[in-house]
């Protein structure tokens, strides 16, 4: 236990700015139940189940935000410098295939964009999840963080369900800014 108290104080000592910080958080949450043995099956048990939980709020609050939703596979992407941003800024604009839509226009291909800082990576081609966009002048876009979700059935039951439910006019493009 006195290495570990080490460590989290070298964290601490260590990092600076909030998002490393937040990084130093999740690695002293990882340490600690790793340092309980047996323990740690139940945290992480505990800890799937409110993550699951979460996406679940997740994927219900996204979809009914947003005009289109469906269950896409990426299949290729570009990347397009945005002049004068800064932070310097990339729009990335993706080719996915369709294999269900929960709501909106039933398409068997779409293409969308996201703007990204350009030390970001680009979503992994081949990635086949749910997806919640927004559309604009210029097609589909994604909204931003939360719009992603894992392909599982559970995430897939969520989806389908909370697509069926009546459009509220009030809120469905309340994620498309």
């Amino acid at each position: 236990m006195r290495n570990f108290s080490r460590l989290l104080l070298s964290i601490k000592v260590g990092f600076w700015s909030a998002q490393k910080v937040f990084f130093g958080f999740t690695v002293v949450l990882v340490l600690c139940g790793c340092d309980n043995g047996n323990a740690l099956d139940t945290t992480s048990e505990k800890v799937a189940i409110k993550q699951s939980s979460d996406m679940q709020e997740g994927v219900v609050a996204a979809i009914a935000a947003t005009p289109y939703s469906a269950l896409v596979q990426l299949k290729g992407f570009k990347r397009i410098a945005l002049p004068n941003t800064s932070p310097p800024e990339t729009r990335v604009e993706y080719r996915a295939d369709v294999f269900e839509t929960f709501r909106g226009i039933d398409h068997k291909q779409i293409t969308f964009y996201q703007v990204i800082e350009d030390d970001e990576e680009p979503m992994l081609i081949g990635s086949q999840f749910i997806i919640t966009l927004c559309q604009d002048n210029s097609g589909y876009f994604w909204p931003g963080t939360g719009s992603a979700f894992p392909n599982t059935p559970q995430m897939l039951d969520v989806a389908k369900s909370t697509a069926q439910a009546p459009v509220d006019n009030e809120i469905i493009d309340t994620y498309c800014f």
